[in-house]
């Protein structure tokens, strides 16, 4: 028999149970926890010019108006809550998260005349501790002598992530009869990233877009996943000629036509 090589991926999930005696001690760590997530995402909506930024710079300015900075000065947005830093920043990224994804459901609403439920603005988290890649080295080294094991993830190639990506993407343009695939495009987003998603990010993004895409435009969806996976990153058509794209290509992601593509290239 002829051996058929597919491509797939797994996922490992571990369910750990910890017994401890400071129970309180966690459950008040969770709370503090979700109170920060919710005044930063308070914040992003009177600061919602930051949105505009990358994740990593939203993150250093919302850094700046809430703590003290070297001097002991405290700004106009001073959070009276002492956390350590990676607990700070991980409840920052949640909200930055939970704020986006606001402004897309909202974006949505707004373009389609027939939403009958506009999004709702939250009061209240009640979102898992998460820590991020590279806050495990904040750890006070005390916590992770009591873990048995640690178990690193970071095993895909960038061959492994892509070849992954097709098939999520494949996957779910089956079930939308609206959408036309385009791999060529959708692989070369991706190899122009400087870091490619994991699998469970990146198939909660690849969902989404195609989920909100316009039904007028076979081709939308990747529109919507160049935004997602560059931040909203406005877009430039000499960065993305630049970076590989055609003009064809460009016309899909920036909407303009491929002879205004062609003469501003030109231009330039």
């Amino acid at each position: 028999m002829e051996k058929v090589n597919q491509v797939g991926y797994y996922t490992l999930t571990y369910k750990v149970r910890f017994y401890t005696n400071y129970a309180n001690f966690l459950k008040l760590t969770a709370q503090i926890y979700n109170k920060l997530i919710l005044r930063y995402y308070q914040l992003l909506f009177k600061y919602d010019e930051f949105l505009k930024l990358s994740n990593q710079n939203c993150l250093r300015k919302l850094e700046e108006i809430t703590i003290k900075d070297k001097n002991g000065n405290k700004p106009n947005e001073y959070i009276e809550i002492e956390v350590p830093a990676y607990l700070r920043r991980s409840a920052i990224n949640q909200a930055i998260g939970y704020r986006r994804t606001y402004q897309k459901l909202l974006q949505t609403y707004e373009e389609k005349t027939n939403s009958k439920e506009k999004p709702w603005i939250a009061t209240e988290f009640n979102s898992p501790i998460i820590f991020y890649k590279g806050m495990y080295k904040n750890f006070d080294k005390a916590i992770v002598r009591r873990f048995d094991a640690t178990v690193s993830f970071d095993r895909y190639s960038e061959d492994d992530l892509i070849d992954i990506a097709d098939t999520l993407l494949s996957s779910t343009l089956k079930k939308n009869a609206n959408s036309k695939q385009d791999m060529r495009l959708f692989n070369k987003i991706l190899k122009n990233l400087d870091r490619i998603p994991y699998p469970g990010d990146l198939k909660q993004i690849i969902k989404t877009s195609v989920a909100f895409s316009s039904e007028a435009n076979e081709y939308d969806y990747l529109r919507k996943i160049y935004f997602a996976l560059n931040d909203n990153r406005e877009l430039d058509i000499q960065r993305l000629s630049n970076e590989g794209y055609t003009t064809r290509e460009i016309e899909i992601l920036s909407r303009i036509p491929k002879s205004s593509v062609s003469r501003k290239l030109k231009e330039n």
